[in-house]
């Protein structure tokens, strides 16, 4: 008697992750949760610092992707989450950079991080001014 209960019990333990990891991946009770509960500037991540001279440096030989973030939420305290408050300037004064956020319609301005990477790759992560 005593060996089938501690056999139950042993059981019963050994289930239990399983039962509870059913309740949260999806099933007709349950179904998976559509809901984002990452913040919208989650996508811009960690940002490095960069210099004023290394925007300056970013010339035709660049490639440039402009990023929207928290698009939706246009009070998002975004602003001072990324890396470009102190590069906004050198950012308006880079005709590359100027062309590539002109081309989607935003300014220096709307810039709230930069991303540098190998190969002459700079992402301009922005969000619309509120100026």
């Amino acid at each position: 008697m005593y060996k089938m209960m501690m056999i139950a019990i042993a059981g019963a333990i050994a289930l239990a992750p399983v039962a509870s990891f059913a309740q949260f991946a999806g099933g007709p009770n349950h179904p998976p949760s559509v809901e984002n509960d990452q913040p919208c500037e989650y996508g811009m991540g960690y940002l490095k610092r960069i210099s004023v001279q290394q925007v300056g440096g970013i010339d035709d030989d660049w490639r440039v992707w402009i990023r929207p973030v928290c698009e939706d939420s246009p009070h998002a305290p975004v602003r001072n989450m990324g890396n470009a408050t102190q590069l906004i300037g050198a950012i308006g004064r880079n005709d590359v950079l100027e062309a590539a956020l002109d081309e989607k319609h935003y300014q220096a301005d709307d810039v709230v991080g930069v991303q540098m990477s190998k190969g002459n790759r700079v992402t301009l992560w922005v969000h619309p001014s509120l100026y």
